[in-house]
């Protein structure tokens, strides 16, 4: 989750989420860490 909370730009979060696949091959990882992201995104835009 600190992970996602860091990355929460656009962009890094796409180079991100493509270096893990590239690195791991599992697309669960991927999609669970994609899920992170977006439970930090939505809060960061009522600031």
């Amino acid at each position: 989750v600190f992970g996602a909370l860091v990355i929460s730009l656009p962009l890094a979060s796409i180079m991100s989420l493509t270096w893990l696949y590239r690195d791991t091959g599992d697309s669960a990882q991927v999609a669970d860490f994609a899920e992170s992201i977006l439970w930090l995104v939505i809060p960061s835009c009522a600031l």
